[in-house]
């Protein structure tokens, strides 16, 4: 009897183990990608947006967990393309262009209830 109780409560340990998300920070964000987080300076649960699982010039909405929910985001594609992120669902309505040029790579902050907590779709669109 003592083990099952043991067992059941190392089985909840872990489990809220798995659960929790890990503090991120900007710097996380992997080389060549752009990431969202849904907390400020890029803590907080991450979502990554690749180019090769995604494509360029097609929309996506946003994950479940993730649509209206974007706090940060670091633009880190590099190479002349962009994040563009969307207030609506299936980029109908262009909320903000994440820009920076190639060399640089940026992160912003959301603060402004304009676009803090409002993005819905994506699209990685070539600059040029």
């Amino acid at each position: 009897m003592k083990r099952w109780i043991l067992a059941c409560v190392l089985g909840l340990v872990a489990s809220i183990a798995l659960v929790t998300p890990a503090q991120a920070a900007f710097t996380d964000c992997p080389n060549g990608t752009s990431c969202v987080w849904l907390e400020a300076n890029g803590t907080g649960s991450r979502f990554t947006v690749s180019v090769g699982s995604n494509g360029v010039n097609v929309c996506h909405n946003m994950p479940w967990g993730f649509n209206n929910t974007v706090t940060s985001v670091l633009d880190g594609y590099g190479s002349g393309l962009d994040l563009l992120l969307y207030s609506t669902s299936n980029c109908t309505t262009p909320a903000v262009l994440v820009w920076i040029p190639p060399a640089d790579f940026g992160q912003w902050n959301f603060t402004s209830t304009a676009y803090n907590n409002v993005m819905s779709s994506y699209i990685i669109y070539p600059r040029n």
